[in-house]
Protein backbone atom coordinates (compact mmCIF):
# COMPACT_ATOMS: atom_id res chain seq x y z
CA UNK A 1 0.00 0.00 0.00
CA UNK A 2 3.25 2.25 0.91
CA UNK A 3 4.71 1.13 -2.29
CA UNK A 4 1.15 2.26 -4.47
CA UNK A 5 0.93 5.42 -2.59
CA UNK A 6 4.74 5.99 -3.34
CA UNK A 7 4.17 5.08 -7.09
CA UNK A 8 1.65 7.65 -7.13
CA UNK A 9 3.68 10.45 -6.26
CA UNK A 10 6.03 9.41 -8.34
CA UNK A 11 3.72 9.27 -11.46
CA UNK A 12 2.35 13.05 -10.30
CA UNK A 13 6.29 14.44 -9.87
CA UNK A 14 6.56 12.88 -13.51
CA UNK A 15 3.26 14.74 -15.25
CA UNK A 16 5.03 18.03 -14.93
CA UNK A 17 8.33 17.07 -16.53
CA UNK A 18 6.84 15.71 -18.74
CA UNK A 19 4.61 18.80 -20.06
CA UNK A 20 7.67 20.66 -19.20
CA UNK A 21 9.13 18.55 -22.17
CA UNK A 22 6.72 18.77 -24.32
CA UNK A 23 6.50 22.14 -23.90
CA UNK A 24 9.87 22.37 -24.64
CA UNK A 25 9.74 20.21 -27.90
CA UNK A 26 6.94 22.19 -29.07
CA UNK A 27 8.99 25.56 -28.73
CA UNK A 28 11.48 23.94 -30.75
CA UNK A 29 9.62 22.69 -33.28
CA UNK A 30 7.76 26.86 -33.33
CA UNK A 31 11.42 28.00 -33.89
CA UNK A 32 12.32 25.90 -36.80
CA UNK A 33 9.23 27.30 -38.25
CA UNK A 34 10.18 30.30 -37.60
CA UNK A 35 13.54 30.28 -38.86
CA UNK A 36 11.99 28.92 -41.98
CA UNK A 37 10.10 31.47 -42.84
CA UNK A 38 12.36 33.83 -41.54
CA UNK A 39 15.27 32.47 -44.23
CA UNK A 40 12.60 32.72 -46.94
CA UNK A 41 11.55 36.32 -45.95
CA UNK A 42 14.96 37.47 -46.72
CA UNK A 43 15.49 35.42 -49.38
CA UNK A 44 12.99 37.22 -51.05
CA UNK A 45 14.51 40.51 -49.71
CA UNK A 46 17.82 40.26 -50.64
CA UNK A 47 18.33 38.24 -54.02
CA UNK A 48 16.87 38.79 -56.86
CA UNK A 49 14.36 36.04 -59.08
CA UNK A 50 16.84 33.16 -60.12
CA UNK A 51 19.01 33.16 -57.10
CA UNK A 52 16.00 32.85 -54.73
CA UNK A 53 14.90 29.80 -56.64
CA UNK A 54 18.04 28.36 -56.25
CA UNK A 55 18.10 29.17 -52.35
CA UNK A 56 14.70 28.07 -51.78
CA UNK A 57 15.63 24.58 -53.29
CA UNK A 58 18.86 24.57 -50.93
CA UNK A 59 16.12 25.45 -47.96
CA UNK A 60 14.03 22.79 -48.80
CA UNK A 61 16.67 20.53 -48.36
CA UNK A 62 17.78 22.11 -45.17
CA UNK A 63 14.57 22.08 -43.54
CA UNK A 64 14.24 18.64 -42.36
CA UNK A 65 17.89 19.21 -40.53
CA UNK A 66 17.60 20.38 -37.12
CA UNK A 67 17.21 23.97 -36.59
CA UNK A 68 20.88 24.26 -34.57
CA UNK A 69 22.77 23.05 -38.53
CA UNK A 70 20.97 25.74 -40.37
CA UNK A 71 23.39 27.95 -41.70
CA UNK A 72 21.51 31.43 -41.02
CA UNK A 73 21.01 30.72 -37.88
CA UNK A 74 22.79 33.67 -35.64
CA UNK A 75 25.51 32.10 -33.10
CA UNK A 76 23.78 33.91 -30.47
CA UNK A 77 20.25 32.73 -30.54
CA UNK A 78 22.16 29.60 -31.41
CA UNK A 79 23.54 30.01 -27.84
CA UNK A 80 20.76 31.00 -26.36
CA UNK A 81 19.20 27.94 -27.54
CA UNK A 82 21.31 26.01 -26.83
CA UNK A 83 22.02 27.26 -23.44
CA UNK A 84 18.42 27.03 -22.89
CA UNK A 85 17.75 23.31 -24.12
CA UNK A 86 20.95 22.12 -21.84
CA UNK A 87 19.29 23.88 -18.80
CA UNK A 88 15.95 22.16 -19.46
CA UNK A 89 17.75 18.74 -20.29
CA UNK A 90 20.08 18.96 -17.22
CA UNK A 91 17.20 19.97 -14.83
CA UNK A 92 15.15 17.06 -16.19
CA UNK A 93 17.94 14.64 -16.01
CA UNK A 94 18.63 15.79 -12.29
CA UNK A 95 14.78 15.25 -11.51
CA UNK A 96 15.02 11.95 -13.15
CA UNK A 97 17.35 10.55 -11.28
CA UNK A 98 15.77 11.55 -7.81
CA UNK A 99 12.73 9.62 -9.15
CA UNK A 100 14.81 6.43 -9.74
CA UNK A 101 16.04 7.09 -6.41
CA UNK A 102 12.90 7.21 -4.93
CA UNK A 103 11.35 4.65 -6.73
CA UNK A 104 14.60 2.11 -5.89
CA UNK A 105 13.72 3.14 -2.12
CA UNK A 106 10.14 2.25 -2.40
CA UNK A 107 11.05 -0.88 -4.39
CA UNK A 108 13.36 -1.80 -1.11
CA UNK A 109 10.75 -0.27 1.71
CA UNK A 110 8.37 -2.71 -0.98
CA UNK A 111 10.35 -5.38 -0.25
CA UNK A 112 10.99 -5.29 3.81
CA UNK A 113 7.09 -5.05 3.61
CA UNK A 114 6.52 -8.25 2.09
CA UNK A 115 8.96 -10.17 4.16
CA UNK A 116 7.02 -8.36 7.66
CA UNK A 117 3.80 -9.03 5.91
CA UNK A 118 5.01 -12.95 5.51
CA UNK A 119 6.31 -12.61 9.26
CA UNK A 120 2.51 -11.64 10.10
CA UNK A 121 0.76 -14.18 8.23
CA UNK A 122 3.02 -16.95 10.13
CA UNK A 123 2.74 -15.49 13.39
CA UNK A 124 -1.49 -14.96 12.68
CA UNK A 125 -1.50 -18.93 11.61
CA UNK A 126 0.22 -19.70 14.52
CA UNK A 127 -2.36 -17.51 16.85
CA UNK A 128 -5.20 -19.14 14.90
CA UNK A 129 -3.78 -22.64 15.76
CA UNK A 130 -3.61 -21.64 19.18
CA UNK A 131 -7.00 -20.37 19.09
CA UNK A 132 -8.33 -23.30 17.98
CA UNK A 133 -6.98 -24.93 20.96
CA UNK A 134 -8.04 -23.04 23.17
CA UNK A 135 -11.58 -23.20 22.36
CA UNK A 136 -11.00 -27.12 22.07
CA UNK A 137 -10.08 -27.06 25.57
CA UNK A 138 -12.74 -24.51 26.67
CA UNK A 139 -15.32 -26.55 24.80
CA UNK A 140 -13.79 -30.08 26.13
CA UNK A 141 -14.19 -28.30 29.51
CA UNK A 142 -17.89 -27.43 29.39
CA UNK A 143 -18.33 -30.92 28.01
CA UNK A 144 -16.63 -32.44 31.26
CA UNK A 145 -18.56 -30.19 33.15
CA UNK A 146 -22.33 -31.40 31.57
CA UNK A 147 -21.04 -34.73 32.00
CA UNK A 148 -20.71 -34.08 35.64
CA UNK A 149 -23.83 -32.64 36.14
CA UNK A 150 -25.85 -34.64 33.99
CA UNK A 151 -24.35 -37.92 36.17
CA UNK A 152 -25.68 -35.71 39.62
CA UNK A 153 -29.00 -35.17 38.72
CA UNK A 154 -29.38 -38.56 36.72
CA UNK A 155 -27.46 -41.13 38.57
CA UNK A 156 -26.92 -44.64 37.20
Amino acid sequence: MAQKKFISVLLKRRSPLEGSLHSVEIELKWIRFQLGEEAEARLDYNYPKPTRILCRENLSRTKNMPALFTPKRSKKSGANFTSRFEKSTSRLQSELDVLIIDLEKANSTAREMQKRSKQLELINIEFKSKLDKIELTVLYDASQRDIVTRRQRFPV
